[in-house]
Parts: structure tokens; C-alpha cells; sequence
């Protein structure tokens, strides 16, 4: 019998669940890392995923229907043509994290993009730079 190999970016996202496992009796997985395992399982068949990640079927289908469910600007895609922002990678369970919910909007459009979660302190200042280097150029 052959030894079965994960492809890399689910063993990468395995150690990270594996390491927010390891921190408190109960694990809490950070949005970034549900929102990965949904792509994933575009990208690969879901029972893969499930087994490589370690996680339920009824998590993975859990977090496709909230990540999918209820907000009406989840499909906006930035214009190629506008400043956009990129937000930093969140580095999950290592530091003290912050609430965050930003919404943006804009004067000549109804549609706003929310974007809330959890970051650090460092991220939460490269935030602030990212913008205020679009608003000001």
C-alpha cells in the first residue's frame, strides 16, 4: 500500500487548524482559515478536504453556507480600474486580536463592502497605512 499525499496547500492549512486546535480545550478556526478550506474544496474533492483537514463534513457544509449565506456584496470584485486595498494575511492564534468591521462605501453608489474579523495590532496599523496611502494619492 502507498503512503497517501496531502497536496500542499492542505497540509499547510492542516497545521494551521492543528495549531489553533492545540490552544484551548475547544478550537475556535478563524474566518481566513474557513474561507480557505471552502476554496479548497472547490480545488479539490470535499471528502479530501475534510480528511486532510481533519475536519466534519458537517463543518465544511457549516461554513460554505455561512460563508455564502445572507450578504449581498459578497460577489462585488473591485474595478480593475480603482485603487483597491489589499488587507494583510492574518496570522491566527499567535498574538492578541482585535474586533475589526470596516464598511466602505461610496458617494455616488448605494453598495458598501463591510469587512469585519479579528486582527492583531500590527495589522490593524497596516490597515490604516494601506488606506490612507489609496485615499491620498
Amino acid at each position: 500500500m502507498h503512503p497517501i499525499t496531502i497536496p500542499g496547500p492542505l497540509q499547510n492549512l492542516r497545521e494551521r487548524l492543528d495549531h489553533c486546535r492545540s490552544i484551548g480545550k475547544r478550537a475556535v478556526f478563524p474566518e481566513e482559515l474557513k474561507r480557505q478550506a471552502v476554496r479548497l474544496s472547490s480545488e479539490y474533492p470535499p471528502t479530501a478536504v475534510v480528511n486532510a483537514l481533519a475536519i466534519s463534513p458537517t463543518s465544511l457544509s457549516r461554513w460554505k453556507r455561512q460563508l455564502d449565506g445572507g450578504d449581498s456584496n459578497r460577489h462585488i470584485t473591485p474595478d480593475t480600474n480603482e485603487p483597491f486595498v489589499t488587507l494583510p494575511l492574518a496570522q491566527p492564534c499567535k498574538a492578541q486580536r482585535y474586533r475589526l468591521s470596516i464598511v466602505l462605501g461610496s458617494a455616488d453608489s448605494d453598495h458598501t463592502v463591510t469587512l469585519t474579523g479579528e486582527v492583531t495590532r500590527d495589522q490593524w496599523s497596516e490597515i490604516l497605512d494601506q488606506i490612507s496611502s489609496v485615499l491620498l494619492s
